[in-house]
């Protein structure tokens, strides 16, 4: 049967007989459909009539005619040995800190990216005090969690090191008497406990120094009493006593001077010696006291430059007198004339030359001490 593509037949008159209809040029006849040359296959580009190749079904289009695979993810896809083959695939861009590899849609031929797993780290900001970690897709800079979970400090995060640190809640009153601290993040103020268990002490409290210790105060304004606080805390007032002192007696107390005392009184012409509590002279400057008289030691012959040392007269020498001359004993002849002078034992005077011993002109005398005597040569 003709359709637009064909010519009719032709009858042959003898046979009656009709010929084939016959394919106009530049058409296919493809599945009883009448299709012009170059016309693609519906829903394939790569497919046409090309009746110089078949006339009755599809022939492959030429290498390099533009498709399309329905790939909106390639680019510039071409027809190659009757073929929509892929052209460019599209490169998605890299992905930010928080997003996985991009994919492309095929429907729409733009890249997606799925978000990375919440709580993945990424791009720090430059702040030390911020957890940097992935959240929905996005970078998120949350501020470092440095809580200690103690209420009584302040926490916070150090910007140079990073380090999270941890003030204590400051709750000084600025009073000495009290006991401060934290609790449950509130200042407390206990009164500082400064009992004793001394009954004689006054224990109490200075809000600058702390805490204070005073004894009970028992003066009562008696010199001549001892106060003192007993082991009950009573006070005690015990009068005193005021015995003799050196060289003075008592004589009594004043209240308000306390003992009195009477000094020793010594005689005119006599002083007190403190060390010895006894009258003694006034001697004159050349003189000394000796046993309570004043006497000069450089002529006393019964303290003969000491006290007590007195010039013994010798019995062994006669006619001789004994004095204290300068501090020193010293034998005076009565009478010398040669050998009659000083019976028994000779002496001599001193180291005068004008006297002579009497044992004769050929004796010398022999000095020892405060005594002198004379020696035959």
């Amino acid at each position: 049967m003709p359709n637009g593509c064909h010519d009719p037949g032709i009858c042959d008159r003898g046979t009656g007989i009709c010929s084939q209809p016959t394919l106009k040029p530049g058409y296919c006849s493809i599945e009883g459909q009448c299709i012009a040359s170059g016309t693609a296959k519906p829903g394939d580009p790569c497919q046409v009539c090309d009746p110089t190749v078949s006339s009755t079904s599809w022939s492959f289009a030429f290498d390099g005619k533009s498709c399309s695979d329905n790939n909106a993810c390639t680019n510039t896809d071409t027809c190659q040995g009757g073929v929509c083959t892929p052209g460019t695939a599209v490169v998605c861009d890299p992905p930010s800190d928080c997003q996985q590899p991009g994919v492309c849609n095929p429907q729409t031929g733009l890249c997606e990216y799925l978000p990375e797993i919440d709580g993945t780290l990424c791009a720090s900001d430059g702040d030390l005090c911020t957890v940097d970690l992935c959240e929905a897709g996005a970078c998120v800079h949350t501020p470092r969690d440095c809580d200690d979970f103690n209420p009584c400090t302040i926490d916070s995060c150090n910007p140079v090191s990073g380090a999270c640190e941890h003030e204590p809640i400051e709750c000084d009153d600025g009073d000495a008497c009290t006991v401060d601290s934290c609790v449950d993040g509130a200042c407390v103020h206990e009164p500082l406990d400064c009992s004793g268990d001394d009954p004689c002490v006054v224990f109490g409290c200075d809000p600058e120094f702390g805490c204070t210790q005073e004894p009970v105060e028992c003066d009562d304004g008696n010199v001549c009493t001892d106060d003192f606080c007993n082991e009950e805390g009573e006070c005690v007032h015990v009068m005193v006593e005021c015995g003799d002192v050196s060289c003075s007696t008592s004589v009594g107390c004043d209240p308000d001077f306390g003992c009195q005392y009477q000094i020793k009184e010594c005689p005119d012409g006599t002083s007190l010696d403190l060390e010895t509590c006894e009258c003694k002279p006034d001697c004159q400057p050349d003189e000394t006291e000796c046993g309570g008289t004043c006497v000069d030691l450089k002529t006393d012959s019964d303290n003969c430059g000491a006290c007590g040392r007195k010039c013994e007269p010798d019995p062994a020498i006669a006619g001789c007198d004994i004095t204290c001359k300068n501090g020193r004993c010293d034998w005076t002849p009565t009478s010398c004339n040669g050998a009659a002078c000083c019976a028994g034992r000779s002496c001599c005077v001193g180291n005068d030359p004008m006297w002579q011993c009497c044992l004769g002109p050929g004796g010398h005398c022999l000095y020892q001490g405060n005594q002198v005597f004379c020696v035959p040569d």
